[in-house]
This record gives C-alpha cells, sequence and structure tokens, in this order.
C-alpha cells in the first residue's frame, strides 16, 4: 500500500508541477511492520493463548502465540507474528528511496533492528 502511495503522490506532484513552486519538497514514508493492519494484527494476537509475549510492540501487554490463521500467505516476508522481517523492511526502503523519498522511517512493529537494516541497505545502494 506504501509503495502504490507513493506513486500517487509523485504523479499529483508531477502533474501540478510542484517541485517547481516548492523545491525543497521532500517526501517522507514511515510504515508499520504488520502483515495486515495495525488493528487486525491486535486483535488477531490478542485473541491466542496468553502464554507467549510478543516483542511486535512495548507499548502492547498482549500475550500472544504465533498466529495460525491462513492470513500469512508470503511466510518468507514475515515471522511467525505477522511482522515483517528487517531485511524485507529495508528492500522496500531501497525501492521508496528509488520512487523519489527522501525521509524513511518505521512505525509500529519496526524495531531498531529493522531501522540499522535500512540504513546499511540504502548505504549500499547510493
Amino acid at each position: 500500500a506504501v509503495t502504490r502511495a507513493i506513486g500517487i503522490v509523485k504523479a499529483i506532484i508531477d502533474q501540478n508541477d510542484i517541485m517547481t513552486t516548492l523545491p525543497a519538497l521532500r517526501i517522507m514514508v514511515y510504515a508499520n511492520a504488520f502483515e495486515t493492519t495495525t488493528s487486525e494484527w491486535l486483535s488477531s494476537s490478542l485473541e491466542t493463548k496468553e502464554n507467549t509475549k510478543h516483542s511486535a510492540c512495548d507499548s502492547c501487554s498482549g500475550n500472544v502465540e504465533p498466529s495460525t490463521s491462513s492470513r500469512n500467505t508470503r511466510k518468507k516476508d514475515y515471522d511467525e507474528f505477522g511482522v515483517i522481517l528487517p531485511e524485507v523492511y529495508a528492500n522496500y526502503a531501497a525501492q521508496w528511496k528509488k520512487m523519489g523519498v527522501s525521509i524513511i522511517g518505521g512505525c509500529c512493529g519496526c524495531s531498531p533492528l529493522h531501522m540499522k537494516e535500512v540504513a546499511i541497505k540504502l548505504s549500499l545502494t547510493e
């Protein structure tokens, strides 16, 4: 969804020649790390057993175990809790940079390891 949104924003900028009037305009992206929306992720996670503490967000007090739902269709890109793997997030970040994004961060579910992988990936693509 983020990648598609960047394309839409870039098209609006280009169609309206916005860079001429706002040459310092920068596009910022920060995506969450969940395979589903944050609300869906929390809802599905908190409905599971109360035995295993997840590490996806420090502010959440829910105890969860790995989801066995079929929503995790790209298992190689996400961990057992439905959180994108840091190296996969970094690959998206490199794609966003190529699309013209100049500020990249992370939101819910992203950890310092995600941002470290982004920094490494982006330094290698320069």
